[in-house]
């Protein structure tokens, strides 16, 4: 999961919530029609997709200030 932050913290949605299970089971429900349109829906994942990619290179850019300060302290 590389983009994903290293200090973040995961619980089952099932352990915290078990009635959930009751009524969804593992593999969830399909709804049929779609709540939302289909263009919303590729949109909604479509900015998913982009907010995914703009954390891993905030990510990148973090690291990369991380070394510099190291070298600056280094000297």
């Amino acid at each position: 999961m590389k983009n994903v932050p290293e200090n973040m913290e995961f619980s089952l949605l099932s352990k915290e919530f078990p009635e959930l299970i009751d009524i969804i089971g593992y593999h969830g429900i399909v709804i049929e029609p779609l709540p939302v349109d289909e263009i919303i829906l590729k949109r909604i994942i479509e900015r998913g997709k982009n907010f995914i990619n703009y954390l891993d290179g905030v990510q990148k850019k973090l690291k990369n200030v991380q070394k510099l300060l190291l070298q600056v302290k280094l000297l």
